[in-house]
């Protein structure tokens, strides 16, 4: 655990509190291992945070496969649905792999009409940063990247699993892919303070709350 990451001990919670979010209303799952939250910049209404409670720089350090098939069931519990999009910036060296807060943390989200595989590969090849080639991922790959020293992006899909291998690429790089879904920019920095954000963020706690009827 880290006093000054922003998502360990209570320091999400109280970021959210000082925001004027309700921690009880904010919190749809935690356990000793995680907890499932709104993301606070919703792309679109059902986006989800999954975040361990131990501060690990990513899920590749994290290596757990009981935690990440319980998040699963959880996230489609919560959701009402398997078509779900999930990513992750898999940060190996701090201030790598396109995440802004190096501490592990997966995004969930109803997977967007025209959102496939093919989008999804062609925004990469296309981005200009990553020129390594798409891996299926495994119950290991992910752990391999870490123990490698290896920063990458992950996502699955349709319960396919892929991942790139990836260096310096932009902040935020998978929320950039889903911008054109959005009516809200990506950045996540610049946007929560916003009452379209926070509406936003309303909207996703009523839709879980009407799934969970």
């Amino acid at each position: 655990m880290k006093k000054d990451c922003p998502f360990c001990f209570n320091n999400r919670k109280i970021f959210l509190a000082e925001n004027g979010y309700s921690i009880k209303d904010m919190y749809f799952y935690e356990d000793e291992n995680y907890s499932i939250s709104p993301d606070l910049a919703p792309l679109v209404t059902g986006h989800l945070l999954v975040i361990p409670k131990n501060h690990y720089a990513s899920f590749g350090e994290l290596n757990n496969s009981e935690i990440i098939d319980s998040i699963k069931q959880n996230s489609k519990r919560l959701l009402g649905t398997s078509d779900l999009l999930y990513f992750e910036h898999g940060v190996v060296i701090e201030g790598e792999g396109g995440a802004s807060i190096d501490h592990a943390h997966l995004h969930v989200l109803p997977r967007p009409t025209g959102m496939d595989e093919n989008a999804i590969d062609h925004y990469i090849k296309t981005s200009g940063y990553i020129h390594s080639e798409k891996v299926a991922v495994t119950d290991d790959t992910l752990h391999s990247f870490y123990e490698k020293e290896q920063p990458y992006i992950f996502y699955e899909i349709n319960r396919k699993r892929f991942a790139y291998a990836v260096n310096i690429i932009p902040h935020q790089f998978l929320r950039l892919m889903l911008q054109p879904f959005c009516t809200i920019s990506y950045n996540w920095r610049e946007t929560y303070k916003l009452y379209e954000c926070k509406n936003n963020v309303l909207k996703t706690i009523c839709f879980v709350n009407e799934v969970k009827k």
